[in-house]
């Protein structure tokens, strides 16, 4: 285990746990986002073993909780959509006047 530690402190910087922590909140992050799957089943698929575990590390890992993790990336893409409606629409705009 110390031969472990040390390749993975040599080559990164960070722990074998830091490192398998940080793969399984951008599982998580990932699952959030893009699924509609609940914090329990996201937690089982995970290999935590109920939902306030899953929520625990996630917390702790992440910062916030997984439903507002879930919700802020919503309003992000929300915004991305609206963002890219927007342009499109001066696109479309900037070239009828054009023509």
């Amino acid at each position: 285990m110390r031969t472990l530690t040390r390749a993975c402190l040599a080559a990164d910087g960070r722990t074998p746990k830091e490192l398998i922590d940080q793969r399984v909140l951008l599982e998580a992050q990932r699952l959030l986002a893009w699924t509609d799957a609940d914090t329990g089943t996201i937690g089982r698929q995970l290999g935590f073993r109920d939902a306030s575990a899953f929520g625990a590390f996630f917390r702790r890992t992440a910062g916030e909780a997984p439903g507002a993790f879930r919700r802020r990336i919503a309003q992000e893409v929300v915004g991305l959509e609206l963002l890219t409606a927007t342009s499109a629409d001066i696109l479309r705009t900037v070239t009828m006047q054009e023509t």
